[in-house]
């Protein structure tokens, strides 16, 4: 019985440590999900608070080519997205530039979530600002 405790115990601490971990990231780490077409589909609160944004959906639905200079690019647009498309990740320095003007630079790292036949479910893309 003494064990058992101590095990439940010790997993309480881990999981906290885990949520503290997460909390800690997702408060430095810009974090977005989008389709393979670009939609926009979920960001996170720091991606917002960088932006200067409180609410998500100025981003919800749009289109990431919107704001990503990978849209100027047509030959590493097309290349990213085979990449993608082959369950491939992808790590750039991106540009990235609100309606309002505003340009934030950024290193990106886009990971593919792919299903059993692997066809890409989304994107996930993890970005840190230079």
């Amino acid at each position: 019985m003494e064990e058992m405790l101590s095990v439940q115990e010790e997993l309480s601490i881990n999981e906290k440590k885990s949520k503290t971990i997460i909390e800690i990231v997702g408060a430095n780490i810009l974090y977005a999900e989008f389709t393979i077409d670009g939609t926009i589909l979920e960001v996170n609160e720091a991606f917002l608070k960088l932006f200067g944004v409180e609410d998500a959906e100025m981003f919800i639905g749009q289109n990431y080519l919107n704001f990503s200079d990978l849209s100027n690019n047509k030959e590493e647009l097309e290349t990213v997205l085979n990449k993608l498309k082959n369950g491939e990740r992808v790590e750039r320095k991106s540009k990235i530039t609100l309606p309002d003007g505003k340009e934030f630079m950024f290193d990106e790292v886009f990971t593919p979530v792919m299903d059993e036949y692997d066809e890409v479910l989304r994107i996930i893309d993890i970005a840190k600002k230079i």
